[in-house]
């Protein structure tokens, strides 16, 4: 089955992109989606790499997905949350470091619909995938596809106030570019095929992407099905044999 995708915020509420010092930031009150996944990419800037967030709230178990930090000062991270939408409620989101001040917070919510969430949230996730650089673009190599219908999404954050424009075959879901740190980032879909993920920008700078694969909700008479399975939480695949 196609997956399907939904911004949530188009670069305002529910996303985020504070300048202000904080070891918290919530957003003000929205009311999700009640089915699929809901996606939600952190970027975070402090001193140093410092405490991984965590999000709450929306009645949503928000479960998070991998996490990258560059930098020894000046350090910035992208981490990735998701959460089964099924009994969201209408109310503020909580983007939460542990007492640690960030320098700024910046998050994208969206929605993906066809997910497989049989095996629970983590699992949706087959594999994840980062780099980083100091250039006018960049880019994620993803490994091939477990199944034709899984889809790739990404964000990419670089130290610059300016547009993020993704590839060609892939769709921006937000660009949330600031000042005082400067900063640029953009998160995005690729609905239609599997392709690694990429985007550029104007001026040199030092960037990082992470990538992220989408399990599809496949219909269980798909030969291809009985031939995939995932063999941890995180999502490695492995070759079911099938009985002859």
């Amino acid at each position: 089955m196609a997956i399907g995708f939904a911004n949530l915020g188009v670069s305002a509420n529910p996303d985020i992109n504070s300048s202000t010092d904080a070891s918290s930031y919530v957003n003000t009150s929205w009311t999700p989606p009640t089915a699929g996944l809901i996606i939600c990419f952190v970027v975070s800037r402090t001193g140093a790499c410092g405490n991984v967030p965590t999000v709450s709230g929306n009645s949503l178990t928000w479960v998070q997905i991998a996490t990258i930090c560059v930098g020894a000062t000046a350090a910035r991270r992208i981490t990735l949350f998701g959460a089964d939408a099924a009994g969201a409620t209408t109310g503020a989101t909580t983007i939460d470091f542990a007492a640690e001040t960030q320098q700024s917070c910046t998050a994208s919510f969206f929605q993906a619909t066809a997910i497989d969430l049989s095996g629970g949230v983590a699992a949706a996730f087959v594999q994840t995938a980062t780099n980083s650089g100091t250039a006018t673009s960049g880019s994620v190599t993803l490994a091939a596809a477990g199944h034709a219908d899984n889809r790739p999404i990404a964000m990419f954050t670089h130290r610059a106030n300016q547009a993020t424009v993704p590839d060609a075959a892939w769709t921006e879901v937000d660009d949330l570019a600031g000042s005082a740190p400067i900063r640029g980032s953009e998160t995005q879909w690729d609905a239609d095929g599997f392709q690694n993920a990429s985007a550029s920008w104007v001026t040199s700078s030092d960037w990082v992407g992470m990538a992220a694969e989408l399990k599809a909700t496949v219909a269980a008479t798909d030969p291809a099905l009985l031939h995939y399975n995932l063999s941890n939480q995180f999502g490695q695949r492995q070759v079911v044999p099938v009985p002859m």
